[in-house]
């Protein structure tokens, strides 16, 4: 099946941002490596980490041998502009975007299959946020409905659901979407 001049296994550009937190990170590019999923670009971008960030996670990619492209921003250009920054240098046909998120193995597989099935342009996943050993705290939900977040009703999940889909005209009224979407 072909969406939207989407090919059933299209190549998806992984863009993630690091700024002083190349630890987390690098747990990062450990669960974007441990996709089954396996058509992945992936580019990291350091937005100019005061610590050792990018070293810490250059030396992860040499050792692991890992194909991934890194850069650094000379100066600090914050998400918005650092996410631009990495979404021109990509070449993919899908974009996901994360910055210290641990994704479960079939994450990629199962948003991509969910988003080509259907006719819409973004996809949002459910998000546990987690302390360091992976325990989890709250949803994004929780947050949603504690911050009165105007729209949250149209975020919130049920128990069945590990993913929203968006079309154009939604997905342009939410002003952050943990997305992967069609270029």
């Amino acid at each position: 099946m072909e969406y939207k001049g989407i090919s059933p296994n299209p190549k998806i550009s992984v863009l993630t941002l690091c700024y002083n937190n190349g630890i987390e990170v690098i747990e990062t590019i450990k669960s974007v490596k441990s996709q089954t999923y396996s058509n992945i670009e992936h580019l990291i971008l350091d937005d100019c980490s005061t610590n050792n960030s990018y070293n810490l996670i250059k030396k992860w990619i040499i050792d692991n041998n890992y194909n991934a492209r890194l850069y650094k921003n000379s100066i600090n250009f914050g998400i918005s502009k650092s996410f631009n920054i990495l979404l021109n240098k990509s070449s993919g046909k899908l974009i996901a975007i994360n910055c210290d998120d641990y994704w479960d193995p079939i994450h990629l597989q199962t948003n991509i299959s969910s988003l080509l099935e259907n006719s819409f342009d973004a996809i949002f996943s459910n998000i546990s946020v987690t302390d360091s050993n992976l325990n989890h705290i709250y949803y994004i939900q929780d947050h949603l409905l504690k911050s009165h977040y105007l729209e949250a009703d149209n975020l919130l999940f049920t128990n069945e659901e590990n993913c929203k889909l968006l079309d154009k005209d939604e997905s342009c009224e939410h002003p952050f979407i943990m997305a992967i979407c069609t270029l």
